[in-house]
């Protein structure tokens, strides 16, 4: 393994965002990185613009594969790296110009096993809200990591870490047919949560997050909506969360509020009229309140869940359960 970074980046449909992006590395104050672009089936000029960049710089490794989502992209990338940690860039986000620089130095002073960093909104040109992870460089505790990533979102983000690489390879999503569009950050992350023997977070923002790539208002079919709920990932964490010896009753709520809190946002598009009546019928096929696990406690008995939000769970699992 070379002291360097791989930068990993899925790429589809991005042409309007993508040479920012790849500037973000190119104009790193540290040479010390390789960056992989998986084109996953690109229908505009995105792959022959990474076919370009590959030509002109010889750290910079192309894939083109047939589409398959941002999870097959991602491990494509991780297939063929090299280096001993991977960072992860959207290829409508950028990089601070010291990223690579910052993340080495806290990896050789610290000798960590993930080093987690901050993010800043980026909107039309404009700088928007900045999300530090850490007000000062400190380690984190391996239990506490694994309890957020279970019953929050907080610590999802594949793009604001740098991870060893041999947690992503040794995975067992390697191997599995999981097509999650939403959730698979944290999906991704369980693994490498399991390995870890050292997390260091540091207050520095070196990633920036568009928040306008995707803002135009579409429907959502009836699988986006499962996906948004969350019973799949759910499952898999909670396989984690034994795993970890971590069931007890306070992670149980946790993880069930989240469900629940899933939920309520399902309901919110529904009633926002962003769903249309397909999507409607095909979520009530799937009878969300017959697949909720036995494990997750019942909403009127989680103790964060607003008396607004409860009502609403109430209507939408009577309507769609």
């Amino acid at each position: 393994m070379q002291n360097r970074l791989s930068i990993l980046m899925p790429v589809y449909n991005v042409e309007k965002y993508l040479d920012m992006s790849v500037r973000s590395v190119l104009e790193q104050t540290s040479d010390q990185w390789e960056l992989i672009m998986v084109d996953d089936g690109s229908t505009d000029s995105s792959g022959a613009m990474c076919d370009q960049y590959a030509a002109a710089d010889s750290r910079i490794t192309v894939i083109h594969k047939a589409n398959g989502g941002l999870i097959s992209a991602r491990k494509a990338a991780i297939k063929i790296t090299k280096n001993e940690f991977c960072i992860f860039l959207d290829s409508d986000d950028f990089l601070a110009p010291h990223c690579v620089e910052r993340v080495l130095q806290v990896l050789q002073e610290s000798d960590a096993d993930i080093v987690m960093y901050g993010f800043q909104q980026y909107d039309d040109g404009k700088l928007g809200e900045c999300y530090p992870v850490v007000s000062e460089k400190q380690s984190i505790p391996v239990e506490h990591f694994r309890r957020t990533l279970a019953i929050s979102s907080t610590y999802n983000s594949l793009c604001t870490k740098a991870i060893r690489t041999i947690y992503l390879k040794e995975s067992p999503l390697m191997e599995q047919a999981i097509t999650l569009n939403i959730g698979e950050d944290k999906l991704t992350m369980l693994y490498p949560a399991t390995r870890a023997k050292k997390i260091v977070a540091i207050p520095d923002v070196l990633y920036f997050y568009r928040t306008n790539a995707n803002s135009l208002t579409h429907t959502f079919n009836g699988r986006m909506l499962k996906e948004r709920i969350g019973l799949e990932l759910t499952d898999i964490t909670y396989s984690y969360v034994k795993q970890w010896k971590m069931n007890a009753p306070d992670i149980i709520e946790g993880m069930s509020t989240l469900l629940w809190q899933n939920m309520v946002g399902v309901t919110n598009l529904i009633l926002s009229g962003n769903c249309s009546k397909d999507a409607k019928q095909e979520l009530r096929k799937i009878k969300i309140k017959r697949n909720i696990p036995s494990y997750i406690v019942h909403y009127n008995k989680c103790h964060t869940l607003s008396y607004k939000d409860k009502v609403k769970l109430f209507w939408f699992t009577l309507i769609y359960g």
